[in-house]
């Protein structure tokens, strides 16, 4: 096991050697989106998130990070429930050659508090949204993306759900 996290260590100390001359520094994501439920008694919600994390090279960006979501709060008879998600971000781009897209595989995955007093559970979740990732200028991105992301809740009575993503956001970089 040792060796393993050893070579992980290596593997990842390399790549930061390797890293691109666009982005030294920190990457600061911001995601806004719509959380659109599977289930008919699954509930929609808004959601922002906020990560941080270093893009290793032009393959690579890992972070972790924090936000809020917001369900139902456009049904009518139903208080909003507040999630609050903590979580590891990873995403891995593939650059192309004769355009300034940039397509990727974004993987998040965490806990979720519930800070709602609408009843609820907290849980672990996984989301994985591909998307096109476009420069606005030298410093700041526009990524769009769209996916799912499953729920596990941590107590019993509750039921796992999942939900399509579709999410808009800025990165900021140096």
């Amino acid at each position: 096991m040792k060796k393993l996290l050893f070579s992980c260590a290596l593997m990842l100390l390399g790549l930061d050697l390797m890293a691109q001359n666009g982005h030294r520094g920190l990457d600061v994501n911001v995601d806004l989106g719509y959380l659109l439920a599977t289930k008919s008694e699954g509930v929609d919600a808004q959601f922002a998130t906020l990560s941080v994390g270093k893009r290793f090279n032009e393959y690579l960006f890992a972070g972790a990070g924090s936000g809020a979501e917001i369900g139902g709060l456009f049904k009518s008879g139903r208080s909003p429930e507040t999630v609050v998600p903590f979580f590891a971000d990873i995403r891995g781009y593939l650059p192309l050659e004769r355009t300034k897209l940039t397509p990727f595989l974004g993987i998040k995955g965490g806990y979720m508090l519930h800070a709602g007093s609408a009843g609820g559970s907290d849980g672990i979740f996984f989301q994985i949204a591909p998307g096109v990732q476009f420069p606005l200028s030298s410093i700041i991105d526009i990524n769009v993306a769209a996916g799912y992301e499953h729920y596990f809740p941590t107590k019993d009575g509750y039921d796992s759900s999942g939900v399509i993503v579709f999410k808009v956001g800025f990165a900021f970089h140096k």
